[in-house]
């Protein structure tokens, strides 16, 4: 468990993620009183609820630390989170770029084959959505959201991941646990996990009406948590055959459990959505990519809460 004597530190992390959380906010403000309003809405739209609760998140974990001296947390869990904390940036950081892309391309098309190639009795209107569509990429992408300042918070979070190594920990043995504690599937399942959540992601689209604007937000939310689930059960199989400390075998487990736990209840929306799609004769390869996620989730989530269930050291 990280030691008290960080609290300095763990209170500037707490101030960084803050500030995070802070444009994320002034963001979310633009998207909906500032900006042009287009039609659907466009990934970044989306994922900025996802990015702005997951560093949230980490923003209350952390505060309870600095606030709370009997609540404890390992280092392991600490790094976990940002890195998950890192890949939703970056993944926003990614939506950005090909949705400022896509729409930048059918403003020229428009120009190309609607106007100068088309009816010049539309070109009022043409320009009009033009005009939108521009002005929409001035507003959002060159406020909180511009490349340069998600390139900065991205800076400044891998630094602060990297400072996370020479964070003290409290004293605690080295021990060795047996070889059966460790269960080489739940490696390869979690690898498996992982490509089936995302493929049960929409990416053949970068404009969605509500209910897909739902998916694909719902979708982004459990492969990021299936990544972290993977490097998670990685470190852990490291520890086979190695000394390790208690307190990092247990709450790396228990992490697991918890973010199997959230998995499930995510591709059970998932697949009950994609079950109503089906329904409607609108169904996608994604209903059986969400279902084996589902189980592959489910399965993680029982061996895992097995494997803890015989820690008694």
């Amino acid at each position: 468990m990280i030691n008290r004597s960080n609290e300095s530190k763990m209170r500037y992390l707490m101030y960084v993620i803050g500030a995070i959380v802070f444009f994320d906010i002034m963001i979310i403000i633009t998207n909906l009183y500032i900006a042009p309003i287009l039609t659907g809405f466009g990934l970044p739209d989306i994922l900025i609820y996802l990015k702005a609760l997951t560093f949230l998140m980490l923003f209350i974990i952390i505060s309870i630390w600095v606030k709370d001296g009997s609540f404890s947390l390992s280092k392991s869990t600490l790094r976990q989170l940002l890195w998950l904390g890192f890949y939703v940036l970056c993944t926003y950081f990614f939506s950005v770029y090909m949705y400022k892309y896509y729409l930048i391309v059918d403003t020229q098309n428009i120009i190309k084959n609607q106007i100068l190639g088309g009816n010049p009795a539309l070109v009022f209107d043409l320009s009009r959505i033009n005009l939108q569509q521009l002005t929409y990429i001035t507003t959002i992408f060159s406020g909180f959201n511009s490349e340069i300042m998600l390139f900065a918070q991205a800076l400044v979070l891998q630094a602060m991941i990297i400072g996370t190594k020479s964070f003290e920990i409290q004293e605690e043995p080295d021990i060795m646990y047996d070889t059966f504690m460790f269960d080489g599937k739940l490696f390869y399942i979690s690898m498996l996990h992982m490509l089936f959540a995302f493929l049960s992601i929409n990416l053949l689209t970068f404009r969605y009406e509500l209910l897909s604007a739902i998916e694909i937000g719902v979708a982004v939310a459990a492969f990021a948590i299936s990544i972290l689930n993977f490097i998670t059960s990685s470190d852990v199989f490291k520890m086979r055959n190695n000394y390790c400390k208690q307190s990092d075998f247990v709450s790396s487990h228990r992490f697991m459990i918890l973010l199997m736990i959230i998995n499930i209840v995510l591709f059970a929306l998932l697949f009950g959505y994609n079950v109503y799609l089906y329904i409607i004769f609108s169904g996608t390869y994604r209903i059986v990519a969400a279902l084996l996620a589902l189980v592959t989730a489910s399965y993680l989530l029982a061996r895992t809460k097995s494997i803890l269930s015989l820690e008694n050291k």
